[in-house]
């Protein structure tokens, strides 16, 4: 009996180490396929490089005056390299669109460059001016670490990203001198599904510039892919309806207020995709025909 015994644990052990085997060939066999699948028949570099395709791509702006903040869509088109499974890598860069005109040319043109796991650059123009970003994590699972800005080639300030900042948090505005001037609160969006119906809530999050409650700014952006990206990639399925970047803004705005707001709306898009771009559902369409979408304030 005991010899019986002593038999069927170790066919239990066996039958438990053959599992975990198995889960673990199928969990790289995943990692791999999802690596091939987002690489295959993708450049990788895009062309014309950033510097070419910024200054094509700003001269076929809208031209840009104050009232752009309020038309601004929280939506961009364009195109983008490869993302790893576990960190998104590469190249990003498209134009965001206007909220009342979709088919309009748009209100401002990017380019997003990750190609070290620590440090992000971004460029980010409208007609009238350019914003450089560039950002460098402390802390790369924490995505603690802190966002260079410059306006125009000059120093602007700085944004301090804390700890946990891709799912939520305190975002502290600082000017060139290192002054705390402001805050922007960021949430990212939360999707509750059941099959093929679910429910997303997208969050905006309050900006405050010098005391002020200047806007509140959208925290998940609808991805487009353009028609070279579409050449690449496949899948996409029901479009968003189009959502404002920007709202319940201050009125009138000081030109301080409108260049933090820019600078809220460029790290939005950046932590938007550097969280939400290997999960197809932040692609600007969605496979699940039963998604209802609401909005809420950041309850950072």
């Amino acid at each position: 009996m005991e010899i019986v015994g002593m038999l069927g644990l170790m066919g239990g052990l066996v039958c438990v180490v053959a599992g975990l085997m198995l889960a673990v060939v199928a969990l790289l066999a995943w990692l791999l396929w999802a690596w091939i699948r987002q690489t295959r028949d993708t450049p990788r570099q895009l062309t014309p490089r950033p510097a070419e395709f910024l200054r094509a791509a700003r001269a076929q702006l809208l031209p840009w005056h104050p009232a752009a903040l309020g038309d601004l869509a929280a939506r961009w088109e364009g195109e983008w390299t490869s993302a790893l499974p576990t960190v998104t890598m590469g190249e990003f860069r498209g134009v965001v669109k206007s909220l009342a005109r979709p088919q309009a040319r748009g209100w401002l043109a990017f380019h997003l460059s990750r190609t070290t796991r620590r440090e992000v650059h971004m460029v980010l123009c409208s007609s009238a001016r350019c914003l450089t970003l560039h950002t460098v994590f402390h802390s790369l699972w924490q995505a603690a670490g802190h966002v260079t800005i410059q306006v125009d080639g000059r120093a602007w300030g700085r944004a301090v990203l804390p700890a946990g900042v891709y799912r939520r948090g305190h975002i502290v505005l600082q000017d060139a001198s290192g002054r705390e001037v402001g805050f922007l609160r960021h949430q990212a969006r939360r999707l509750v599904r059941a099959g093929w119906v679910g429910r997303m809530t997208i969050y905006y999050g309050p900006v405050h510039v010098r005391g002020r409650p200047s806007a509140e700014v959208a925290c998940t952006w609808v991805k487009v892919p353009n028609a070279a990206q579409r050449a690449r990639s496949s899948g996409y399925g029901r479009p968003f309806t189009p959502y404002p970047a920007l709202r319940n803004m201050a009125q009138p705005l000081s030109e301080d207020e409108e260049i933090w707001l820019l600078v809220a709306v460029a790290v939005e898009i950046m932590l938007d995709i550097l969280m939400h771009d290997n999960k197809r559902i932040q692609d600007g369409w969605t496979p699940l025909p039963g998604l209802q979408v609401t909005f809420a304030r950041a309850e950072v």
